[in-house]
């Protein structure tokens, strides 16, 4: 597709046209096809895509996104090439594919209610939806913002457990799914810690009766029923 990009540097925008249906990656999930606005990030944007997969726009932003699209939400949750699911009743979402940039399908920017607050409008998926355990391109896993050491992952997943099951009575026999996400790239060496430290987490939650479910990176036991 011949993706034409007319680059607005004091806003940090891009707007490329195309049409096309759903959320549709093109064949190596590289970008998305269809009509889309390119974000550029600056450095605080970075990092909140990086550790909690959202955006905050800047005013300036904001106020192109509005005059290019006709809506502009102030916060979008953020996807990554991963993603794999449907959008259905999905409101806006910026999807991470490389470094310093994420694209924004402008129809599901019309989905924006622009009479909801702000706050309203952070989790795009609808609530529980939302990746909860987030791991940045250095293969470092964040929670809530706030940084979980490799070390640390074994009480991590203990505490998740107690928060979810309502307490240990509750929690033998039911499945719980952590959603997991895992960014569109990593820096050198650093998919080879992710994938070490997935498969600890794996097993610690394998024995709590929980699921963790991320995008790109199938269970293994899952996909053989076991």
């Amino acid at each position: 597709m011949n993706r034409k990009h007319f680059w607005a540097l004091l806003s940090g925008l891009a707007f490329a046209t195309a049409r096309a249906d759903g959320l549709p990656f093109n064949a190596g999930r590289a970008h998305l096809t269809g009509e889309v606005v390119i974000v550029k990030l600056d450095p605080g944007q970075r990092q909140s895509v990086s550790r909690q997969r959202r955006l905050d726009l800047t005013g300036a932003q904001m106020r192109l996104l509005k005059r290019e699209t006709g809506h502009a939400p102030r916060k979008i949750q953020v996807l990554t090439r991963h993603y794999a699911d449907c959008t259905c009743e999905m409101g806006p979402v910026a999807v991470w594919f490389r470094e310093g940039e994420v694209e924004l399908p402008v129809f599901l920017l019309k989905h924006a209610d622009e009479s909801q607050s702000a706050g309203d409008q952070e989790n795009a998926r609808g609530e529980g939806e939302a990746p909860e355990l987030v791991v940045d391109e250095r293969a470092q896993f964040w929670f809530g913002g706030r940084s979980v050491p490799v070390a640390e992952l074994e009480p991590f997943i203990a505490r998740w457990d107690q928060a979810r099951a309502g307490g240990k009575n509750k929690r033998a026999e039911e499945k719980r799914y952590l959603f997991l996400d895992a960014p569109p790239y990593f820096t050198e060496g650093g998919e080879a810690r992710f994938l070490q430290s997935l498969g600890r987490l794996r097993v610690l939650a394998k024995d709590r009766h929980i699921v963790i479910f991320a995008y790109g990176y199938p269970d293994p036991d899952e996909m053989t029923g076991e």
